[in-house]
């Protein structure tokens, strides 16, 4: 008798214990099997769909909404296949994805509503201080979603970190958070990263993450604020004499970089923003300074 049998990869003891067992008598062999990479996905689509043409473009936003997740291809794959709407979280993905949270515990729940916050990885510092709990605590509580391979650990540029395994359960936390939460949620990050940036915890680079978040929590001001002094450090490189290379420059990644089109389409956008602003804030003297700083920078 031959058995197959399939489960995920997270740890449940029963299963690790009969699998060590099964081993131990040479009775057993265990087969990974990882995600597609996108040439796999592209040959899977041809050959689950040969009747049907796919774009190109079409294929890459498949395979970064599945990350090569075989199940959540098939569910693109339906969709396509019935004409219907391509959503980012179909109601059977929903069922599927609720299934993994059942046995989370309340406070496992709250790391990953704030989790889901983060874009990248939600950094360990932040955890400790949303949570109110020392870091060995916080830890704890993580090494319950890293056994069920909800959560995975990132250690970048000597700073630790935690982020969803797939992005669809990311997507899937923070729809169920209502909006008000998740303002309020954001509110708070954006004004931790703002104590770190005064502080020289973190460095210019975190710009477009400060943005990101006070964007998120609805204080349109500060995006403003951010969003200038984010070009700004960009002009210090691009359009000086004499750039100025540091930390907050070499530490970007490649889409700092903009082209001249970009550039200016940037620049219009915030003074569009401003503009709409005007009208409510005008006399407002963070308003003053904020067009100062506009016009100096177009000035450059």
């Amino acid at each position: 008798i031959f058995f197959l049998g399939t489960c995920r990869d997270s740890y449940i003891t029963k299963i690790d214990e009969f699998m060590t067992k099964m081993k131990k008598y040479n009775i057993m062999e265990e087969i990974y099997l990882p995600r597609f990479y996108p040439s796999e996905v592209t040959e899977f689509i041809h050959k689950a769909l040969p009747n049907m043409e796919i774009k190109e473009s079409m294929m890459q936003e498949i395979y970064k909404e599945t990350e090569g997740n075989t199940f959540f291809i098939m569910e693109y794959l339906n969709s396509i296949k019935e004409k219907r709407s391509f959503e980012k979280i179909t109601p059977k993905m929903q069922d599927i994805i609720k299934s993994r949270f059942i046995d989370i515990s309340k406070e496992g729940k709250k790391i990953l509503n704030i989790i889901s916050l983060f874009f990248d990885k939600a950094p360990l510092d932040i955890l400790k201080l949303l949570m109110g709990r020392d870091e060995l605590e916080v830890l704890n509580i993580v090494e319950e979603l890293r056994d069920k391979k909800i959560i995975e650990e990132v250690e970048e540029l000597d700073q630790l970190g935690f982020q969803f395994t797939h992005s669809k359960l990311r997507e899937f936390i923070y729809m169920q958070q209502s909006s008000t939460m998740k303002r309020v949620l954001h509110k708070k990050v954006a004004h931790i990263l703002e104590d770190q940036l005064n502080s020289d915890k973190i460095n210019k680079s975190s710009y477009s993450k400060l943005i990101y978040h006070f964007s998120n929590a609805g204080d349109k001001i500060k995006t403003l604020k951010y969003k200038l002094k984010n070009i700004d450090t960009y002009m210090d490189f691009t359009h000086e004499l004499f750039p100025i290379l540091n930390d907050a420059v070499t530490q970007r990644d490649k889409n700092f970089y903009v082209g001249e089109m970009e550039f200016t389409k940037q620049l219009l956008d915030i003074e569009k923003q401003m503009n709409n602003l005007r009208n409510q804030l005008s006399t407002s003297q963070e308003m003053i300074k904020l067009r100062i700083e506009l016009f100096h920078i177009m000035g450059r």
